[in-house]
């Protein structure tokens, strides 16, 4: 996670899934403190409080802002 950290500087690292649902904030306090200690920087960790699957979540969203945006532009083609 640090070298991923050092490249691309994440202010926020989520943890969901099985991951997140088992190791909860004890765990996200955990490798917030490991990161900081072998990182330049000290991005914070959280749990998700998205429920179901954030990732598919995430993608319709993406979708439907997309659709949204390309339905009512103003550029009209």
């Amino acid at each position: 996670m640090t070298s991923v950290n050092i490249v691309l500087d994440p202010g926020l690292i989520v943890l969901s899934g099985q991951l997140g649902e088992a190791g909860g904030a004890p765990l996200a306090t955990r490798i917030e403190r490991a990161v900081g200690r072998f990182s330049p920087t000290r991005p914070a960790v959280a749990v998700t409080e998205v429920e179901g699957n954030p990732v598919l979540r995430g993608a319709i969203h993406a979708a439907l802002e997309q659709a949204r945006d390309e339905v009512f532009s103003a550029n009209s083609n």
